[in-house]
């Protein structure tokens, strides 16, 4: 008999529920509606900020009741605000934990001391968690993560790489030095969070021919970071074009493009790319 493959490890795809804000000019709708929308769009869940308890006792019960699955969004500011997140995580079972380390500015060694100690007390929960690239937060530029992940071998890291593109104010193609860092992130990152940005733009509308560039570069990066899964873990995909001042907006205040138009093209994008690994490791 031939040898048995190991199975395909799974692309969860999330739609962020921040990103569901403001879609439209009238009241946001309830949360239980915005998670039908999300369902009913075919994400497999949801990420959800995960840091008040009323909001998470919430949401996370409709999610269970219909299958989904979350990411909890972790913003801690100190050391001690991560364990009664990582409680809350737990309790209501995220799938992974996705943080923003807004530490205080440190040298590298005392910021990965605590990081640290929320991956082990993360995983003594059974909590993967993986911190992200995000401006002002430990992982503000391409530098700051490099010193970070020098600092603290091993660590896993959430790519949102629309943020060090910003930061480094980024050109195509990249410079050796950049390219060399986002190397780095790459080789480390183990989720992603989808957004295209430019060197001057946080987040633009992905499928506009002005940003084709950026689109195929962002898409190669992605792809890189996919074919680098292992194991059984599902690979987690976050969709989080954000609302205003995210999305940029024309002189009325309106949103340029249809973000959730958007956030259906990140979706099937990325779906596309999972596909095309997956073809070649089959």
């Amino acid at each position: 008999m031939p040898p048995q493959r190991s199975p395909m490890p799974r692309l969860l795809v999330l739609q962020s529920l921040w990103a569901m804000q403001r879609l439209s000019a009238s009241e946001d709708p309830p949360v239980e509606a915005m998670v039908a929308r999300v369902q009913a769009a075919g994400f497999d869940g949801v990420g959800l900020r995960c840091m008040e308890r009323g909001f998470v006792a919430q949401v996370a019960p409709e999610l269970q009741a219909r299958g989904l699955a979350w990411q909890a969004q972790c913003l801690p500011r100190c050391a001690a605000e991560m364990a009664p997140l990582l409680d809350l995580a737990a309790e209501f079972g995220a799938v992974q934990v996705n943080v923003i380390a807004r530490l205080p500015p440190a040298p590298p060694s005392i910021q990965a001391a605590i990081i640290g100690g929320w991956i082990e007390d993360a995983a003594a929960r059974g909590l993967p968690l993986l911190v992200e690239t995000h401006r002002a937060s430990a992982t503000n530029t391409l530098d700051d993560t490099v010193a970070l992940l020098d600092a603290l071998p091993g660590l896993r890291l959430t790519a949102d790489l629309s943020h060090p593109i910003v930061a480094h104010g980024a050109k195509l193609p990249l410079a050796p030095d950049v390219a060399a860092m986002l190397d780095r992130v790459i080789a480390c990152a183990a989720s992603l969070h989808l957004r295209i940005g430019t060197s001057e733009q946080v987040q633009v509308a992905p499928g506009w021919p002005q940003h084709a560039a950026w689109r195929e570069a962002f898409a190669g990066w992605w792809r890189r970071i996919l074919a680098r899964r292992s194991g059984d873990a599902p690979m987690v995909v976050l969709v989080e074009l954000g609302p205003p001042p995210f999305a940029i907006t024309n002189a009325d205040g309106g949103e340029l493009s249809d973000r959730w138009a958007d956030a259906l093209y990140l979706r099937d994008l990325i779906r596309t790319l999972w596909q095309l690994e997956q073809e070649i490791t089959a």
